[in-house]
């Protein structure tokens, strides 16, 4: 297998979850994945069910403990890679507008087309920063995005705001040369499709594969909403630009082996039940535009039975299970991976060539040339030689006729070579341009860093500003409790002064009372001693 050789695009699609849709595409992955020679480009899965995302949970370290913490959890993922391209984006189309202020250059000259932008912003972009590497030799993964344990509403939040009607306006190529991209770098790439009819739905079943996996289960919902989907795609993929075929392979789930009459009414049909078999056979044939479809031998190997066992958990079949006969999820899983890749069709046979391939007619000198083979056969007799110089003669006047028409045609390709340079010089003037816009580019990237140095060393400087300003309230604060504190002291001081001054007028009143006592009293002795009546 040359490492050059454009990988395959298959989507896995339900039209209703429950059915075993990402259970499908990860033991498919794993079994394509064994295929791989050591010098393969490997697989990738993508899941892109955003809304409801779990196939990274089929290939989480089974060496954790049930609710212990995944490292891989923090990896980012499709959704982080889509808001990273809608910043690209943006950056390109701004700086189309800035070199029209700077030049002066007409927009339209200076606007590159979908598919070149598309590419310009891709190449700015590291792919490999958002795939993980599986358990599984050769097995990748970009998971839909980055589950935050702490913040478990953010990846919600990012899905359920992200505007892809917005990014298709300004990039409508830009999904179908992600999918090249992915493509060229991996022999496989399958897409787990979000289910029932909407925009994502239909961007993984209409845009981007050339194989679609229909997983229904045996009930009128599931199976007519796939049936739905089937005519829905195929007739975009008809009426739009893209040349690749768009291939669909039905896969009927959860298959409970224990009710036989069930399992045969609901295949083939009874009076009360239209059978899934003869649903899909008229809605393939009728929208490939063909005479006869037979999905009896298909179908007869084409079933993924039911084992509750797992209903439980997350766990892959084809790496669980030691055995593979007939009872085993491994034999189903691998009878279908093998015809999946190896088949044109779900109803071709093994080996055989169907309706749906073109081939080519003969060119007018292969034709010329199957008649000249048969001269040798037809020189036997005089009429058959007749008849060959015949035909000889109206061959070479095809040739001279043909010559002529060769000259129309060398003055056709002498002008189409002149607009060629043409348009080679519009070309290298419009990667002179790209290459300026990359050289904005880095330059807005180092703009960009710069601004966010600025804006943390602003952030610094304003939480140190923020902490002087409390610390200098604390101590305005304080001192305003220390100033409080001075003036009561103050007050009690003078207050003490005053009863100070009160107590001393006190005691020298009380002191010359004293004084008078004392001289009254001197004198009422006297005059007792004299004899004298006081």
């Amino acid at each position: 297998m040359s490492d050059n050789k454009r990988g395959q695009i298959i989507t896995f699609y339900s039209y209703k979850g429950g059915t075993g849709r990402s259970m499908a595409l990860a033991n498919v992955a794993c079994l394509l994945a064994q295929r791989q020679p050591s010098s393969g480009k490997g697989v990738l899965m993508l899941d892109w069910d955003l809304e409801a995302p779990g196939l990274h949970r089929y290939f989480r370290d089974r060496r954790l403990q049930p609710g212990a913490e995944d490292p891989s959890d923090d990896k980012p993922g499709l959704i982080d890679l889509f808001y990273e391209i809608d910043r690209r984006t943006d950056s390109i189309l701004s700086i189309s507008e800035r070199i029209k202020l700077t030049t002066g250059d007409d927009p339209q000259s200076v606007k590159m087309d979908s598919e070149e932008m598309a590419r310009a912003v891709l190449d700015a972009i590291k792919l490999d920063d958002y795939i993980l590497k599986t358990e599984v030799s050769s097995l990748y993964l970009l998971k839909a995005g980055r589950f935050e344990r702490k913040n478990p509403e953010t990846y919600s939040a990012r899905v359920n705001t992200f505007d892809w009607e917005a990014l298709y306006q300004k990039s409508p190529k830009l999904i179908r040369v992600l999918a090249e991209r992915l493509a060229e770098t991996y022999q496989y790439v399958l897409i787990d499709s979000r289910t029932g009819i909407t925009d994502i739905s239909g961007i993984c079943t209409m845009l981007l594969p050339e194989k679609l996996v229909v997983v229904f289960t045996p009930n009128r919902q599931s199976i007519l909403g796939g049936l739905k989907l089937i005519e829905r795609a195929t007739e975009y993929r008809r009426e739009s630009s893209d040349l690749r075929p768009l291939v669909v392979f039905p896969l009927v789930s959860r298959v409970e082996a224990n009710e036989p009459m069930l399992r045969e009414e609901w295949r083939f049909g009874s009076k009360d039940v239209t059978g899934y078999q003869p649903e899909f056979e008229k809605v393939l044939k009728e929208v490939y535009g063909l005479k006869d479809v037979s999905l009896k031998h298909y179908f007869d190997e084409m079933q993924i039975q039911h084992i509750p066992r797992y209903a439980y958990g997350e766990e892959i079949a084809v790496l669980a299970e030691k055995i593979e006969d007939k009872f085993s999820l491994k034999r189903s899983y691998n009878t279908f991976a093998a015809k999946l890749v190896e088949s044109r069709a779900p109803w071709a046979k093994d080996g055989e060539v169907t309706e749906t391939v073109k081939h080519e007619e003969p060119n007018f000198f292969g034709r010329l040339w199957e008649r000249v083979r048969l001269l040798p056969r037809l020189l036997g007799d005089p009429w058959t030689t007749a008849i060959a110089l015949g035909i000889a003669a109206v061959s070479l006047w095809f040739v001279y006729s043909s010559n002529n028409i060769s000259k129309d045609a060398t003055v056709k390709l002498q002008q189409e070579k002149q607009l060629s340079e043409q348009m080679r010089a519009q070309l290298d003037d419009a990667n002179r341009k790209l290459q300026e816009v990359s050289s904005y580019t880095t330059v807005l990237d180092q703009n960009k860093k710069t601004i966010d140095d600025l804006n943390k060393q602003f952030a610094d400087a304003s939480a140190e500003r923020d902490k002087a300003r409390q610390e200098a309230a604390d101590m305005s604060t304080q001192l305003s409790l220390s100033q409080s504190a001075l003036q009561s002291a103050r007050t009690q001081l003078e207050s003490a002064n005053v009863s100070a001054k009160i107590a001393q007028v006190a005691l020298a009143q009380q002191r010359e009372a004293g004084r008078d006592m004392s001289l009254k009293y001197q004198n009422l002795l006297s005059r007792c001693r004299t004899g004298i009546d006081p």
